[in-house]
């Protein structure tokens, strides 16, 4: 039995043989003279740290051209303007100048028309279309103020024989239908005979004269004969659809 108790402070290896001392002072010797291995990151790591290098280097890299590409296209325009660019410009001159074209010739040919509507002596010789396109032309009513006046008319009557238009029918030869619309709607017929300038009558004339329409007639008023005129015009914006034969 081995005492822990006696001896000197080192008497509890005692029971160590030699040989295992010799054993454990050669594995301290050999602990000691092992090389330390120094603590380096694995290669795995190295080569994960130089891979996120790179793609931030790369990124920023991509990121400059794309801007660059972006200044590149934003600025090119302004100094080489494409074929497309090049050819909606003369696209657009070309339409610019047809429309130009398209109304001087349509001004002309209604000016054109319009002369040779002037010319018209009797009332069918005119085109269907205009004979039912007559507006008053109030500026040039003769006698209207005081034939109102002196029939005692009302304000009602006043406004129909400034505001009503004239349609011309044409019932068979040298017989036509005078209708005066207002409001789209038909107030009044006569009927009126003759060639060129046609009567209903001594008392009603409608004649043609520089493309203008007169419509008059006498009326007596006390011992006195007065006339009454009322004048009107086709609107310029119809002659483009006349058609002469």
């Amino acid at each position: 039995m081995v005492d822990f108790s006696s001896g000197s402070d080192d008497s509890s290896f005692e029971f160590v043989s030699d040989s295992m001392a010799s054993d454990i002072s050669f594995i301290e010797e050999r602990t000691e003279e092992t090389p330390k291995i120094p603590n380096t990151p694995p290669p795995v790591l190295e080569a994960s740290a130089k891979i996120i290098k790179r793609n931030e280097t790369d990124s920023k890299v991509i990121g400059y051209m794309i801007l660059g590409i972006f200044v590149f296209s934003a600025v090119l325009p302004y100094f080489f303007p494409s074929d497309i660019d090049n050819d909606i410009a003369k696209l657009n001159d070309e339409i610019v100048g047809l429309k130009r074209d398209f109304q001087l010739i349509l001004h002309k040919t209604m000016k054109e028309r319009k002369e040779q509507f002037k010319r018209i002596k009797c009332l069918e010789d005119i085109p269907e279309d205009p004979l039912a396109k007559w507006v008053p032309d109030a500026s040039n009513f003769q006698g209207v103020a005081e034939f109102i006046s002196d029939q005692q008319k009302g304000e009602s009557v006043k406004e129909f024989m400034y505001e009503a238009h004239v349609k011309l029918n044409k019932v068979r030869k040298n017989l036509l239908e005078l209708v005066l619309i207002r409001n789209q709607t038909q107030e009044g017929a006569i009927l009126l005979r003759g060639a060129c300038v046609y009567e209903n009558g001594n008392s009603t004339k409608v004649f043609v004269q520089e493309g203008k329409l007169y419509v008059s007639w006498k009326y007596v008023h006390g011992n006195e004969k007065k006339r009454v005129t009322m004048v009107y015009t086709v609107p310029e914006e119809h002659f483009h659809m006349i058609e002469f034969g």
